[in-house]
């Protein structure tokens, strides 16, 4: 193999044709993976759901306690 000058890239020899480039993944590859983002999008969202109606029971139960303590600091 030849190197061009002050270079480190091999010379092209005459005849000879350089590696075909990696064909791009096929549409099934694709398929796959956006199925599976699909699949775990899905799963964030009900989690997000699921926590975002905890925080709705949680933020009313403070609530009725601080109205609860408001009550007992407003009776002599």
């Amino acid at each position: 193999m030849q190197l061009t000058q002050n270079s480190a890239i091999p010379a092209r020899t005459p005849g000879k044709k350089s590696p075909a480039a990696p064909a791009f993944p096929s549409s099934r590859y694709f398929q796959i993976h956006f199925e599976y983002l699909h699949e775990i999008i899905g799963g964030l969202q009900l989690h997000l759901a699921e926590t975002n109606q905890r925080m709705a029971v949680l933020q009313q139960r403070l609530d009725a306690l601080a109205d609860h303590g408001e009550r007992d600091a407003a009776q002599p």
